[in-house]
């Protein structure tokens, strides 16, 4: 069973794409490839089982979520952001400087109106076709082999949606349809790391996006390819 605690909510009563991501992803073997298929409820007890090779969780008879395993090679990441580069573009984010915009403000992943979250804000890098900010996650977050998966996944979710959804300059919000997120090295607590993310493409009411972890001298730590679905 798997309990989605309401402070690790995304849109108003439902759970944050990446960390229910980086949760079901934790019942399969390897590299998972998530699809979120309903809002995920908060605070309910939800089945995990094995179905077609992966996993999937349920609330009753309802899916809503699935994980399969992939051996897809990772995305490969843009050359690095610095930490400079990095704060100074989340300073500039729009969320910072007008949080009244935000969709949804409570998010655990960028919201600024939680205080007990990851605030990843990206924001425009000057002369580059993606967003930067920078973060150091807190001890709370790790055990002693480092940040725990479901933090890694939320870093990259609301990164890569901030950095494609930044280009395409309008109000509907989107919300996280499918993430694969390849770990490459362990992320410490109390480190700083710069975290990107960008458009790869867009068709309909879906874009495709990356987003990038790297450490202090430019190293990836982990890589994630999403996919985004626009709200009418």
């Amino acid at each position: 069973m798997i309990v989605i605690e309401s402070r690790y909510n995304g849109p108003p009563n439902c759970g944050n794409g990446g960390y229910v991501g980086g949760v079901i992803a934790a019942h399969v073997n390897g590299t998972a490839e998530i699809t979120l298929r309903r809002p995920t409820p908060l605070d309910v007890r939800l089945a995990v089982e094995r179905h077609a090779g992966g996993v999937r969780m349920l609330e009753g008879d309802t899916v809503i979520a699935t994980a399969m395993p992939t051996d897809d090679d990772p995305l490969a990441a843009p050359d690095p952001v610095s930490l400079t580069d990095a704060e100074t573009a989340g300073q500039r984010s729009t969320l910072r400087q007008r949080p009244e915009t935000h969709p949804f403000p409570a998010c655990f992943g960028c919201g600024p109106d939680n205080d007990g979250g990851l605030r990843i804000m990206v924001g425009p890098v000057p002369g580059r076709e993606l967003s930067a900010d920078v973060w150091t996650p807190d001890a709370s977050l790790a055990d002693s082999a480092g940040v725990l998966p479901e933090f890694v996944w939320t870093a990259l979710d609301c990164s890569a949606g901030l950095g494609a959804i930044g280009q395409e300059q309008t109000s509907a919000p989107y919300l996280l349809g499918r993430m694969t997120v390849w770990r490459l090295a362990p992320v410490r607590a109390g480190d700083r790391y710069a975290v990107v993310g960008w458009r790869e493409s867009g068709t309909g009411r879906k874009l495709f996006a990356g987003s990038a972890i790297y450490a202090a001298d430019g190293t990836p730590v982990a890589v994630a390819r999403s996919t985004w679905i626009r709200l009418t």
